[in-house]
């Protein structure tokens, strides 16, 4: 059943008249005549009682007729509602969020965000890397901001990403360490050292298990953890010696603690992406925001998203965001 020949319907019952319905639906009688035939012969049973100069309804379409103004009126709001997601004036975003979120300033971003598309509410997941991407691959969340190597993502053709920061990772190191004298350190150095590892679910844990694999070391671990918090209070406490991004090693690092850079042939890179599935970016709330994070970002990033439509009255164009 056609919700065009519905709508013919409700009018021919409002009118009470053929002639009048079809003048006002600007359709030939023949052709309004013939949908709502269409509609009786589909059901079974008639709907009208046609008279010399006027119709009523018969029971059936009476019923009809309040079924008909309830499914086009729950159409239509449902049109008015779609209209709304797609001009980003409702919706739902997921996103996932490293620990770090914080110190990468995440949140000012997204803020920023929400001050341009008040009516789309948010959802955060906050964790580690490994899980974020499998919360992204498994489609519970729209995008992450994740570590990863280029490979792992640039690689994928599965996902469309933006290239946030590149930096490398230093050691926050306790004043009575051996370490805290030296310009920089390898590996070897830290084989007598109390390690506060990070999180098992992040990229660096794997990466320093395998250079301690390949030097044969078995590190003296006081735990696992990715909060800088803890990170800063542990080594505050002299209880060990922690690795983290450069950046945020200069916000946490106690005072009686010092930052100390991996030796050349140590260093360990780190690589912060935003990622979305590339199916994404034909819906109008995640293609947005994935194009306001590379414009904020950088110009390269920009350029690879350049083929979002760009015509100064598409709703979803995301320079009206800016």
């Amino acid at each position: 059943m056609r919700m065009s020949h519905i709508r013919y319907f409700v009018e021919v019952a409002h009118t009470k008249s053929m002639t009048a319905a079809a003048k006002n639906l600007h359709l030939s009688q023949p052709s309004l005549s013939y949908a709502v035939k269409a509609i009786e012969d589909e059901i079974g049973i008639p709907l009208l009682h046609r008279h010399s100069n006027t119709i009523s309804l018969t029971d059936a379409g009476e019923k009809f007729l309040s079924e008909a103004e309830r499914i086009i009126e729950s159409a239509d709001n449902l049109t008015i509602t779609m209209k709304g997601y797609a001009g980003l004036k409702a919706g739902n975003l997921r996103l996932g969020m490293l620990w770090i979120a914080g110190y990468m300033n995440l949140f000012s971003l997204l803020n920023e965000f929400r001050g341009k598309v008040p009516k789309v509410t948010y959802e955060l997941t906050i964790d580690g890397s490994d899980v974020l991407m499998h919360g992204l691959m498994n489609r519970k969340l729209h995008g992450v901001f994740v570590i990863r190597s280029q490979l792992a993502i640039e690689g994928n053709n599965e996902l469309h990403s933006v290239k946030l920061s590149t930096g490398e990772y230093v050691l926050i190191v306790p004043e009575k360490s051996p370490l805290s004298g030296m310009a920089e350190v390898s590996v070897k150095d830290l084989s007598h050292e109390t390690i506060i590892m990070p999180s098992e679910k992040t990229l660096l844990y794997h990466q320093l298990n395998v250079m301690f694999q390949e030097e044969g070391i078995a590190p003296r671990v006081l735990c696992s953890t990715s909060q800088s918090d803890v990170v800063g209070q542990l080594t505050a406490e002299g209880l060990g010696t922690a690795f983290a991004s450069e950046t945020i090693a200069k916000k946490i690092c106690p005072e009686n603690c010092r930052i100390v850079r991996f030796s050349e042939s140590a260093k360990i890179r780190r690589t912060i992406y935003f990622v979305m599935l590339r199916e994404l970016l034909e819906y109008p709330l995640t293609r947005a925001f994935c194009e306001f994070v590379a414009r904020k970002y950088t110009k390269r990033t920009q350029k690879r998203v350049s083929h979002f439509p760009q015509d100064p009255n598409d709703p979803h164009r995301i320079t009206a965001l800016s």
